[in-house]
C-alpha cells in the first residue's frame, strides 16, 4: 500500500490469498472485508497520500463498476487535502506576519527608528542566532527583550 502513496494504484481481489500484506488481510477479514484497492491522492508534484477502499472477497477492482467512483473520490480527496494544507500554511503565514509587525512596532517605538531599520534588526538577530524570524519576533513581543539581548551582541545591524 506504500506503493499507492508513491503514486501507483494497488489492489487485491482476494487479500486472503495475497502474500503482500498478511497483517492487513487478517485485520480486514475480522472486519468482513476480503479485497482492497488503494488509489494515490495526486498532488501537483508528488502524491499527497492514498485513499483505501475495502470490499467483499473477490472484487476485481480495476474492472469493477465502482472503479471510476473510487478514482473520482480520490481526486476530490486530493483537492480537499491540498486546500486544507494551503489554508493551514496561509494561516501560519498571516500569524507570522502579524507577529513580525508587532515586533517591528516595539523596536520602532523603543529606538525611534524606521520600519525598515526595525526589520533589519530582526533579520540580523534571526541570522546571528540561527532562529526563525518569527521566533525572534515572538521573543521581542512576549518578553520585551531586544534582539541584541537575545543574541548577546550588539543591537544594531
Amino acid at each position: 500500500m506504500v506503493d499507492a502513496a508513491a503514486g501507483a494504484t494497488v489492489d487485491s481481489a482476494d487479500l486472503a490469498a495475497d502474500p503482500r500484506w498478511p497483517r492487513v488481510a487478517s485485520a480486514a477479514r475480522e472486519e468482513g472485508a476480503g479485497s482492497v484497492t488503494t488509489v494515490a491522492l495526486r498532488g501537483d508534484v508528488r502524491p499527497l497520500g492514498a485513499l483505501t477502499v475495502y470490499g467483499p472477497t473477490h472484487v476485481p477492482w480495476r474492472a469493477h463498476s465502482s472503479a471510476p467512483f473510487v478514482r473520482l473520490a480520490a481526486a476530490h480527496a486530493a483537492v480537499a487535502v491540498r486546500a486544507s494544507r494551503q489554508v493551514r500554511w496561509l494561516t501560519a503565514a498571516v500569524a507570522s506576519r502579524d507577529l513580525i509587525g508587532q515586533a517591528k512596532g516595539v523596536l520602532m517605538e523603543r529606538f525611534r527608528i524606521t520600519e525598515d531599520a526595525a526589520f533589519g534588526i530582526l533579520v540580523k538577530a534571526s541570522q546571528d542566532t540561527q532562529r526563525k524570524l518569527r521566533d525572534v519576533a515572538a521573543v521581542v513581543t512576549e518578553t520585551g527583550e531586544t534582539p541584541g539581548r537575545i543574541n548577546g551582541g550588539t543591537l544594531l545591524p
